[in-house]
């Protein structure tokens, strides 16, 4: 048999040996070959870009396309966050409460009980498994993304 046919044979036994490549979704670990490992742990970064489809998460991932509201300070804001338990169904929820209003497109500073109604009515929200998860995704959702280099220079340049 030629060399080549033997990897190929050799790599479809090896691959017949590895027990099935699916997460178990009970666990927070991953079968590796026969041993298990932790999971990497999910980054804001990685969040915000498995729910890209909600309004607020695109203010964040991509906030210069977006209406800006004027802080007291003098900065601006496309978004603010919040983590809170849905009193309904228990979930530990991070939301906006700024919304963006779909008719006219201007932001809207809203109240924090408003603002997770708003977010429960619309879907406008990410669910963390526990609340604790939720406020630190709260506290730190700009990580590595453009809006926390945005930032991270306007703060250098001595802007806030």
């Amino acid at each position: 048999m030629p060399k080549d046919e033997q990897t190929r044979a050799y790599v479809k036994k090896k691959q017949k040996a590895i027990p099935w490549q699916k997460e178990n979704p009970d666990t927070k670990f991953k079968p590796m070959g026969n041993k298990y490992q932790k999971k990497p742990a999910a980054t804001p970064t990685s969040i915000l870009r498995q729910n890209a489809s909600k309004n607020f998460v695109q203010r964040v991932l991509r906030a210069k396309e977006y209406p800006v509201i004027k802080n007291k300070d003098g900065s601006v804001s496309t978004h603010l966050m919040a983590a809170e338990i849905d009193e309904k169904t228990g979930k530990n929820i991070v939301f906006p409460t700024m919304i963006q209003d779909k008719k006219s497109g201007a932001l809207k500073q809203m109240e924090l009980r408003a603002a997770q109604q708003y977010a429960i009515d619309s879907g406008e929200y990410i669910d963390f498994p526990t609340l604790d998860e939720a406020v630190k995704f709260s506290q730190s959702y700009k990580e590595g993304t453009n809006a926390d280099l945005q930032q991270k220079k306007k703060i250098k340049e001595g802007i806030y």
